[in-house]
């Protein structure tokens, strides 16, 4: 519960980051006053802390999945990729309970972002490793003269540049 109210606070912090700082901007282009790029301080830092807090909630609903079946997953990871030649939390979900049974549906649906959460977590704690390297940018100011909001990606070996999502 601690890690999930922690990821809420500061996805609300951001929240009121973002509509200051794009407030402030639109503010400042309708006066006519010359304006500096928005900026939100600490973004790279609250980023780290929300994906840190996600992957440590991930592992707590693996060790009560554990308790309630009898599995042993401990890898946040594991929720989605089995290790060696045991099975994944959704895989087991799908064998255990059927494709369609509610909890397996759940897991299944939940599996995209987590992958993409946890291969982001991934790629902080070892950059340039499996995951690749976490980016980030603050706002950005685009050849066309529009700002750019925020965005969060991972750049692997395979895929330079990656694929930058809204924060």
């Amino acid at each position: 519960m601690p890690q999930l109210i922690k990821m809420w606070e500061i996805e609300n912090w951001y929240r009121d980051k973002f509509n200051e700082q794009v407030q402030e901007y639109e503010r400042s282009v309708k006066n006519g006053h010359q304006s500096h790029l928005p900026y939100i301080p600490q973004l790279e830092h609250e980023c780290h802390s929300f994906l840190y807090g996600y992957k440590n909630f991930v592992r707590n609903l693996l060790a009560v999945f554990n308790l309630l079946y009898g599995t042993a997953f401990k890898e946040a990871s594991e929720f989605f990729k089995g290790k060696k030649q045991a099975k994944s939390l959704v895989n087991f979900a799908e064998d255990c309970f059927g494709i369609n049974d509610p909890k397996t549906k759940f897991l299944k649906e939940a599996e995209t972002n987590l992958i993409n959460y946890i291969s982001m977590r991934n790629a902080i704690e070892h950059p340039n490793g499996r995951s690749g390297t976490f980016k980030i940018s603050n706002y950005a100011l685009c050849r066309d003269g529009k700002v750019e909001e925020p965005c969060w990606w991972r750049e692997t070996p395979t895929e330079k540049g990656g694929k930058p999502g809204s924060v």
